[in-house]
């Protein structure tokens, strides 16, 4: 059996694609102190699946390869009360972050957060969406080339060719 490095490099490219999202995050208490063992639960709204972290001694919480889409936050813990953050949006191949501030009361207290800033992703400059079927098919693409559909993407330019 003869060996092409040639191949091995395309396929080890072609592992680097990634689609889903990263969700990171530090659960604090009120003077900013780290909270270990709170229970965070991301809940997906169009699927209702959820996923469940506890946070680390250092209060760090990750959500790993979660599918894009729109998601919710809750984070709980013990003489706090309960956090929800509502219109997480996640694209492709996102690192967001989302530090959560829980405050002193009952767990049966919720503070629900409706308007806040968008997440920030600060740890790379990469861009990535999904462009669904229907938009596909009704966008003329010169020559049907496909990676021109990469302009529907905010912060994308296309320097391909046109042609």
């Amino acid at each position: 059996m003869r060996f092409f490095p040639g191949v091995l490099a395309v396929s080890v490219l072609g592992l680097a694609q990634e689609f889903r999202a990263t969700l990171t995050g530090r659960l604090t208490d009120p003077i900013g102190a780290p909270v270990a063992a709170g229970t965070l639960t991301l809940i997906n709204a169009d699927t209702a699946e959820r996923f469940r972290v506890k946070s680390t001694e250092r209060g760090d919480y990750t959500f790993a390869l979660m599918k894009p889409g729109n998601y919710e936050l809750r984070a709980e813990h013990e003489g706090f009360k309960t956090f929800v953050r509502r219109g997480i949006r996640l694209e492709v191949n996102q690192a967001a972050t989302l530090d959560v501030a829980l405050q002193l009361g009952t767990v049966s207290e919720t503070v629900t957060v409706t308007d806040e800033a968008p997440l920030l992703e600060a740890t790379t400059a990469d861009r990535g969406g999904v462009i669904d079927e229907q938009t596909i098919k009704e966008m003329p693409l010169n020559g049907r080339n496909p990676f021109m559909l990469s302009m529907l993407v905010a912060g994308v330019n296309y320097n391909g060719s046109l042609a």
